[in-house]
C-alpha cells in the first residue's frame, strides 16, 4: 500500500549543488519522497523545468503561474478550465488538462475599501476604464475603444497604470488615441497610487474595457470585485482568453465575445442601461464571493480533489 501523498510546490532554499543545481535538487526531491510536484513557472525566468524533465516525482503538475502548458512529456497534468483551454484543442498539449473552477483565482479584496454607486448616475455620463498595463493596449484595442466612445455621447475613458507617471508615455498614448479619432480631452490618465487608492479608483468607472489580444488577469478580478463589469474579447491562446475565463467562471458569459463588433455592441448597449449597471454593481461583490472560482474554501477543495484523483489514478495504474 502506498504512503499518503506529499506535496511540494517550490524548490528547496539554500541547496548546494553537487553535480549541478538541478541534479542536486532532483536528488533531494527523490530523497524526500515527494509524490506530487507542482510547477508554477512554466517557461518564465528562473524556472526549474530542467528538474521536472528529470521526473523526480511520480506525479508532476503545472498550473497558475504560467498556465499555457510546458510541452514536457514528464509533466503529467495542467490545471486550467474549459474557457482558458477549450476541449477541442486539448489534444495539442503534452499534459492532461484538469479543470478547476477557473484557471486562476485572486484573494478577496480588503473589506474596508469603499464601494460607490455607478458613477454615471451622478456624473451624467458613462466612464469606461482600463486598469491594465498600457503595454497591453494594442492598436486594434485602441481603435475599438475609440469607436465605443464615439457611439456613447459624452462618455470618457479613464486609463490607469504606473507607466503613466512618465510624461512622454502619456503624450504618446494620447497621440495614439487621437490618431483613432478620440480627442485627448476625453481621456483621463492616472499613474501610480497606493494600493487602497488604486482600488478606490474603480469607483470612478462604470464599465471596464479589457485589452486584447492580451487580456487582463489581476486587473479583471479587481474590477469585478469592486463591482465594475468588464467587457472581454476571446482570442486563440490562454493570454487572450484569460478575462473571458474569469467572467464565465463568475456567471457573466454575456460580457464575453469573440469579435470586435460584438465587443462594441456589449459596451455601448450596457452603457445605455444605467439602472441595470447599478443593480449589477451592487450584486457583483456577493455574487463573486459565492462563486467557486473566487471562494477560497471551494477553490481549495477543488484543487485538493484534483490531487487526490491524480494520486488514486497513479496508485491504480501502478498496482
Amino acid at each position: 500500500m502506498r504512503r499518503p501523498a506529499n506535496f511540494r510546490g517550490s524548490p528547496i532554499a539554500g541547496a548546494t549543488p553537487r553535480n549541478g543545481p538541478e541534479d542536486r535538487l532532483t536528488a533531494e526531491i527523490r530523497a524526500d519522497g515527494i509524490d506530487i510536484l507542482i510547477d508554477l513557472s512554466g517557461h518564465t525566468r528562473g524556472n526549474r523545468l530542467g528538474v521536472f524533465a528529470r521526473k523526480p516525482a511520480p506525479i508532476q503538475v503545472h498550473g497558475w503561474g504560467h498556465g499555457t502548458g510546458t510541452g514536457l512529456p514528464t509533466i503529467d497534468y495542467l490545471f486550467s478550465d474549459p474557457v482558458a483551454i477549450p476541449f477541442e484543442v486539448r489534444h495539442l498539449f503534452a499534459e492532461t488538462v484538469v479543470d478547476l473552477p477557473c484557471f486562476v483565482t485572486l484573494a478577496s479584496l480588503p473589506t474596508e475599501i469603499p464601494r460607490a454607486p455607478t458613477p454615471a448616475i451622478s456624473n451624467g455620463f458613462v466612464t469606461f476604464g482600463v486598469f491594465n498595463r498600457i503595454s497591453k493596449i494594442s492598436d486594434e484595442a485602441a481603435q475599438v475603444w475609440s469607436r465605443i466612445l464615439e457611439r456613447v455621447p459624452g462618455s470618457r475613458l479613464l486609463i490607469k497604470d504606473v507607466a503613466l507617471d512618465d510624461q512622454l508615455v502619456r503624450e504618446n498614448l494620447l497621440a495614439r488615441f487621437e490618431a483613432c479619432g478620440l480627442p485627448a480631452e476625453r481621456v483621463d490618465l492616472l499613474g501610480a497610487t497606493l494600493r487602497s487608492e488604486h482600488l478606490a479608483s474603480f469607483n470612478r468607472v462604470d464599465i471596464c474595457l479589457d485589452p486584447f489580444p492580451q487580456n487582463g488577469g489581476v486587473s479583471t478580478w479587481e474590477a469585478l470585485q469592486m463591482g465594475v463589469p468588464v467587457v472581454a474579447k476571446l482570442g486563440n491562446s490562454l493570454p487572450s482568453r484569460a478575462a473571458g475565463s474569469i467572467l464565465t467562471a463568475l456567471g457573466l458569459p454575456d460580457w464575453v465575445t469573440d469579435s470586435h463588433e460584438a465587443y462594441i455592441e456589449i459596451a455601448t448597449s450596457r452603457g445605455s442601461e444605467i439602472s441595470e449597471l447599478d443593480r449589477l454593481r451592487r450584486e457583483l461583490p456577493d455574487k463573486i464571493r459565492a462563486a467557486a472560482a473566487s471562494n477560497p474554501v471551494a477553490y481549495g477543495r477543488a484543487v485538493d480533489d484534483a490531487y487526490r484523483a491524480m494520486w488514486r489514478r497513479y496508485c491504480s495504474e501502478g498496482a
